[in-house]
């Protein structure tokens, strides 16, 4: 099956152009500085703005569906270290570990709590 790419759904939760944290929309980008967020109580210069940076960070993502970056890998023999998912991603390597540890305890959770 062929998607088009870059993927138009940003709110599809395997984007990974935005993150919703604590009721503010946040641009993942690789970068070690504050990235841009928009609060629900923001002005329209303020959303035109952060519009404007969304579809710039857009037009320079490599990837924009999580299960592509997971095809990707899988092909690649399924290791890749955290730089590498990191870029894969659009974030630092250490969001990526983050990011790892979150995806691992949501597994162990779901497993009810079963370690190795």
């Amino acid at each position: 099956m062929s998607h088009c790419r870059p993927c138009n759904f940003v709110s599809c939760r395997h984007h990974l152009l935005l993150t919703v944290v604590g009721g503010r929309i946040r641009l993942n980008r690789p970068t070690r500085s504050r990235r841009p967020s928009l609060g629900r109580r923001a002005s329209e210069i303020e959303a035109d703005m952060f519009i404007d940076q969304a579809v710039e960070a857009l037009s320079l993502m490599g990837h924009t569906c999580s299960l592509d970056v997971a095809d990707e890998v899988a092909a690649e023999g399924g290791r890749l270290g955290k730089r590498r998912l990191g870029r894969l991603l659009g974030m630092t390597p250490w969001g990526a570990t983050l990011e790892v540890r979150r995806a691992e305890q949501a597994l162990r959770d779901a497993m009810g709590g079963e370690d190795e």
